[in-house]
């Protein structure tokens, strides 16, 4: 197992219940917030300077939902009927399932590590010339 391995396995259970707490609508924005910047902060003190292997589909479903929690914890939008946050919760839905399985990111969807990794992001990925 290698160190980015290392690191995700050791967030992903607690990735996995702040993911419930979201889904289910009994999150507190604020310590959503905190399970992000704490995951964020770790990354760089642990990654900074290192030679990684560049992310993989499954790595990335951890980034992509990692990201979308942190957005719905930023904008709560408690009692009100939006079609944006419904689908954004139904695909959380679908992202659990992915990350207790090992599953790898949709190709519609797209994240990139804390850093960015410009090293390994392809444009051709993206598929926007279609």
């Amino acid at each position: 197992m290698d160190i980015v391995d290392k690191f995700l396995r050791g967030h992903h259970e607690s990735l996995l219940k702040h993911l419930d707490t979201v889904t289910t609508g009994n999150f507190k924005g604020p310590v959503i917030l905190e399970f992000v910047d704490q995951v964020l902060d770790q990354w760089a003190d642990v990654m900074t300077g290192r030679q990684i292997k560049a992310a993989d589909r499954v790595e990335r479903t951890f980034w992509y939902t990692l990201y979308q929690i942190e957005e719905i914890a930023e904008l709560p939008l408690h009692g009100i009927s939006d079609p944006y946050r419904t689908k954004q919760l139904q695909d959380l839905a679908c992202l659990g399932q992915l990350l207790r399985k090992g599953g790898e990111l949709p190709q519609q969807f797209f994240a990139t590590r804390p850093d960015g990794e410009p090293e390994s992001f392809d444009i051709e990925e993206l598929d926007l010339m279609d």
